[in-house]
């Protein structure tokens, strides 16, 4: 029998050699990927768990509305003396100016007040009128109107819409007559809170614009 030479057998324990290193290697490259694994796996559900969860609308994550508007200084003195007036028909208060306590009718559908500026019944009146319910505010049209801007106001929580119409001359409304309309609906229910007033000058009618908001802001729902 030939005897293995040497170099034979240095080149098979390196082969050994080589074998178990590779086998180790890919042991090891094995580990390595499933801790990795795990590793992402965990910080996923970590982050599952801490992460708030954003759902709705950015509305619905607005603060709570806690009900009407609060009057300011100003607002609670201009109305001071005024009694609130209920509508226990629809069960919502709201307060009017003094001055437009002159109630020319009074039902759960149609509250219209008025006031003379000039002292005399005869001449414009300023007009303030609450309307509930569809068929009731179906009977005041816009008519040729033509609307100057628009903006959402809160009425005891709700979303309004304010609208401002410029004067026209048409069958509803004197051309010398300015036109505000705030509409909303509530428990499917539409309200129109009206507006009408003659012009005075550039002050007055500031005036008679922040006593109708401010019967807006004091509008109440139990």
């Amino acid at each position: 029998m030939i005897p293995e030479q040497p170099k034979h057998k240095y080149l098979k324990v390196l082969l050994i050699i080589l074998g178990i290193v590779i086998l180790c290697s890919a042991v090891f490259l094995g580990y390595l990927y499933y801790k990795n694994k795990t590793s992402k796996a965990e910080t996923a559900t970590t982050t599952s768990k801490t992460t708030p969860t954003k759902t709705g609308t950015e509305a619905d994550r607005k603060p709570a509305c806690s009900g009407p508007d609060e009057l300011t200084a100003e607002e609670t003195a201009l109305f001071e003396g005024a009694p609130t007036i209920d509508n226990a028909a629809y069960h919502f208060s709201y307060k009017v100016l003094p001055e437009w306590q002159a109630a020319l009718y009074n039902t759960d559908n149609l509250a219209s007040f008025a006031n003379f500026p000039w002292g005399d019944e005869s001449l414009a009146a300023i007009n303030l009128m609450i309307i509930v319910g569809e068929e009731k505010v179906a009977e005041f049209p816009i008519g040729e109107l033509a609307e100057v801007s628009h903006r959402t106001v809160n009425i005891d929580c709700i979303d309004a819409t304010y609208t401002v119409y410029q004067p026209t001359n048409n069958e509803h409304w004197d051309k010398d007559e300015y036109h505000i309309r705030t509409t909303f609906t509530k428990d499917g229910v539409p309200y129109l809170i009206v507006l009408n007033y003659p012009f005075q000058g550039a002050s007055a009618d500031g005036d008679v614009v922040d006593a109708y908001n401010t019967t807006l802001k004091t509008i109440d729902f139990e």
